[in-house]
């Protein structure tokens, strides 16, 4: 069920970024640096990066070394609040605009942007609705379409 959601947003965020030249979805395992000494990284199961910083993924294929615009968490079960939380630590620390938290129990979306302060709530989108991203403004995604048939 994780990797039918993973694959249905990557396909769905492959689409909407070529049609609009906005730039480019890579999917895990992607590594994208937290700490550089030691080295420590984090694998998103999906993360966007916007066309203007394209150009430094060709760059260095083997690992992100900044900040994506956009990482997707896809949340397993058996994950604790105690990880998830210590992922949105460092993805705020790096300077992350935008996170996903996909929640496959209850099947919504839960959006947060990046404030100085830590994440602030966009919303938390349900099946009935369309996502919001301040990211991705264009993007017009039904929830629904992120969980049917999966």
């Amino acid at each position: 069920f994780h990797q039918r959601i993973v694959r249905r947003l990557l396909r769905i965020l492959e689409d909407f970024l070529s049609t609009h030249n906005l730039g480019e979805v890579l999917a895990a395992p992607f590594d994208v640096v937290v700490q550089r000494s030691p080295v420590r990284t984090r694998q998103p199961d999906l993360l966007v990066v916007l066309k203007e910083k394209v150009h430094q993924v060709e760059a260095s294929p083997e690992r992100l070394e900044f900040a994506p615009d956009l990482v997707i968490e896809v949340l397993s079960p058996s994950e604790s609040i105690t990880t998830l939380l210590k992922k949105l630590d460092d993805y705020h620390c790096i300077g992350v605009m935008e996170t996903w938290l996909v929640n496959l129990a209850t099947k919504t979306v839960e959006v947060l942007e990046w404030q100085k302060d830590g994440w602030a709530s966009i919303g938390i989108f349900r099946a009935s609705q369309t996502l919001k991203s301040k990211i991705l403004p264009k993007l017009n995604l039904p929830v629904v379409q992120i969980f049917e048939g999966a």
